[in-house]
């Protein structure tokens, strides 16, 4: 009986040794990088626009326009509030980039950084 247990036991540690390390391995995967140049499945990108108000300088591309001008519309009005919040005055208009979905922000090459 007590052979049992034991052997119960030690199985119950190697399952649970097993799916842990599983995690990290996960975890890993999601910070790889395949380089400086990025694939662009779509020509969107060729027409970017931009729109000016006095705090922010706003690009779009393809058929993001109305989700531009709700974006505008949210920056202006919290933008007194969160300089606020952080006590910092920004002096230069704050560019914001507007992707239509995470797949097109995953074929952009604009916010690439690499460590040299």
């Amino acid at each position: 009986m007590i052979e049992m247990a034991k052997k119960t036991f030690i199985a119950l540690l190697a399952v649970m040794f097993l799916f842990s390390r599983s995690m990290d391995v996960y975890g890993q995967t999601i910070q790889t990088r395949f380089g400086k140049n990025r694939v662009q499945y779509h020509d969107d990108f060729n027409n970017w626009w931009m729109y000016e108000t006095d705090h922010f300088a706003v690009y779009w591309y393809g058929k993001g326009r109305n989700i531009v001008k709700a974006v505008i519309q949210l920056a202006e009005l919290d933008h007194h509030e969160i300089q606020q919040f952080l006590g910092h005055t920004m002096n230069e208009k704050i560019r914001i980039i507007v992707y239509l979905d995470h797949s097109d922000y995953s074929q952009t090459n604009i916010a690439y950084l690499e460590n040299e």
